[in-house]
């Protein structure tokens, strides 16, 4: 007589597996999406744009918690827009580049709304790079998550194929 196979102590959560598997896909369409829209929106922005010589004129102090007392500045420039009104704005895209007061830099702004500007360098362009590849890491580790939990339902289904087998083992043995 064969011995029926031991039955699991608890039954795996499907349905909990199958809602973890749709939130990581989800997380990734949501990852893939941002990458899109900022690539547009820079795009955009580089298109749309008009450039002009601005000065630094000042440094924002910002008190900076977590670990450690810290301190950010962000530099605020004026410039003159084409049709010669004068803008000033702190550009927080700029942050800790070394810009000092009385500098001169190129400013990057949009026509229809010229306080809507940043310090057009090189390095915001490597800015741009870094946060591209944080989004397709972060979707790669969505992705492998949403495979994990595929791979947590398929032996969630199997386990529960082997309680019936074994369930029906045990009423034909007993009966």
């Amino acid at each position: 007589m064969e011995t029926p196979l031991p039955l699991p102590k608890k039954k795996p959560h499907l349905w909990w597996r199958i809602l973890s598997m749709a939130f990581w896909l989800f997380m990734s369409i949501v990852a893939i999406l941002d990458i899109g829209i900022l690539e547009e929106d820079n795009e955009n922005f580089a298109r749309e744009s008009l450039v002009a010589d601005g000065v630094v004129v000042q440094h924002t102090q910002k008190h900076m918690t977590g670990q450690g007392e810290r301190y950010s500045s962000n530099p605020v420039v004026v410039f003159q827009t084409a049709d010669g009104q004068t803008v000033q704005f702190e550009d927080k895209t700029a942050l800790d580049q070394g810009l000092q007061n009385g500098q001169k830099v190129k400013v990057r702004y949009m026509p229809n709304q010229p306080t809507y500007a940043v310090v057009d360098d090189s390095t915001q362009q490597t800015n741009d790079l870094a946060i591209h590849i944080m989004f397709v890491v972060l979707t790669i580790a969505f992705l492998a998550c949403a495979i994990l939990s595929l791979r947590g339902i398929r032996r969630a289904i199997g386990v529960r194929k082997a309680m019936a087998q074994a369930q029906e083992a045990k009423r034909v043995t007993i009966g």
